[in-house]
């Protein structure tokens, strides 16, 4: 059968509207899956939004509570966390208005691992977000959701001894027929030298556990040791000097009482403060350094020039006071190192700071001075607290039973010689508290 031109033209008249209609339906879908993808994406971008802004209220709140930390413990005791968490909120466009918007914050978290931790911020914040084309299904809001957990505190660096410099041989090197006996913590070795550690002349490094970047020689070294780790970071890099910015100020001078006692001895009384050129103590010699409640200058001993030098002197804290004292060799002169020397007879007690931004510290060496912190032990050693040295060696020597040197060393390097034998015991309430202020959920 021939179709005629006019019938081309004008199609079959019985398919008439058919496009129309298929049209108008996929354009229904088309439609509802282009909400989908608009309305989906504004959700997105809200929640990403909301996160952001609870990560950065959890943190504001977290920044309050280490700003307290050595007073308050973790605890917000007047409010300011919480207040700075919610400020941060608001003006980030969650006024916690309770149509558009709810922030919650709680000290300490409610929910979680951390539940009812001191030190830590939980902030849970609720945004209304109004719908676009998906208003073609419902009218309802979509509630976007978003909850983190920061973390504010001061606590404990868990180590014994960290050795800082990252390429020296024999960063820690222990020689002769002694030992070092490290316990309740790991030891941290950061040299990438394959003798980061060494151990010679029939000595024993015996330790819970070390982490070393590089590697180990010799038979000495009992414990766990593990090899090839990334180096730790100085926990208390962040801990400014006496002086500087956000630290306390250096104290004023400090006093000397020299009283005699007889046979060419004195007894010295050293309160805290300033000192430019102590006198050398000597053999027979007693010590007495006052703690931090004797006097305004926080038990700060601020030894400007000149160091400490006891040989063979009786070292001990002043009975009766409290808070402790920290040494903070400046070393702005010549001579400026610390040296302490015991013998059979004498005996050394030095404890640290109890509180404040230098609690756990019982002796800060400038970070620029490089001089040896030098310990020779003949006699009895009870020292508590941490010995920071960053920039310098600590060498330790003597043939006596010198147990008890310091609850944690941070060097540069670290060297034992001698026949005698040191312990250094890790005690997390003695020792020096690094900082955390970061995001834990």
């Amino acid at each position: 059968m021939r179709t005629s031109r006019h019938e081309l033209l004008l199609g079959d008249p019985r398919r008439s509207g058919t496009v129309l209609v298929m049209f108008t339906v996929c354009l229904i879908a088309i439609m509802g899956l282009l909400a989908m993808v608009i309305d989906g994406g504004l959700l997105r971008a809200e929640q990403v939004r909301v996160r952001a802004v609870a990560d950065a209220a959890a943190l504001a709140g977290a920044c309050k509570l280490y700003q307290s930390y050595s007073t308050a413990n973790g605890i917000d005791t007047d409010g300011s966390a919480v207040k700075a968490a919610l400020a941060i909120a608001a003006d980030n466009g969650y006024a916690n208005d309770g149509a558009n918007s709810t922030v919650e914050v709680n000290i300490p978290p409610t929910s979680g691992q951390y539940a009812g931790r001191a030190g830590y911020v939980e902030v849970l914040i609720t945004s209304r977000q109004d719908r676009c084309f998906s208003n073609i299904w419902s009218s309802d809001s979509v509630h976007v959701r978003a909850r983190s957990v920061a973390r504010g505190a001061w606590v404990p660096f868990h180590a014994t001894i960290l050795s800082l410099d990252t390429g020296e041989k024999g960063a820690i090197s222990v020689k002769g027929s002694g030992s070092l006996t490290s316990a309740g913590a790991p030891v941290y070795i950061n040299s990438n030298s394959s003798s980061a550690l060494d151990v010679s002349g029939g000595g024993t490094f015996a330790v819970t556990s070390a982490y070393i970047t590089g590697n180990y020689r010799g038979n000495g070294t009992t414990g766990k040791i593990t090899t090839g780790v990334h180096p730790t970071p100085d926990p208390l890099d962040y801990l400014p000097a006496p002086g500087e910015l956000g630290a306390p100020h250096v104290p004023s001078a400090g006093s000397v009482i020299k009283t005699s006692m007889g046979d060419n001895s004195y007894q010295y009384d050293l309160y805290p403060g300033a000192y430019n050129n102590l006198p050398p103590f000597g053999n027979g010699d007693k010590v007495i350094f006052h703690q931090a409640s004797s006097n305004g200058n926080g038990g700060i001993f601020y030894l400007a020039a000149g160091g400490l030098n006891c040989s063979s002197a009786q070292v001990v804290m002043a009975a009766g006071e409290t808070g402790g004292l920290m040494l903070y060799n400046a070393g702005t002169g010549s001579g400026n190192a610390i040296n302490i020397t015991g013998n059979k007879d004498s005996s050394v007690t030095l404890s640290p700071r109890t509180d404040g931004p230098y609690a756990g510290l019982v002796l800060f060496q400038s970070r620029t001075l490089s001089e040896d912190v030098t310990i020779v032990g003949n006699g009895s050693f009870n020292l508590s607290g941490t010995i920071y040295a960053p920039a310098a060696r600590i060498s330790a020597t003597g043939n006596g039973s010198a147990s008890g040197i310091g609850s944690q060393w941070i060097c540069r390097e670290l060297y034992l010689a001698g026949n005698g034998n040191i312990n250094v015991t890790y005690t997390g309430s003695t020792v020096a508290r690094t900082r955390i202020i970061a995001l834990m959920e």
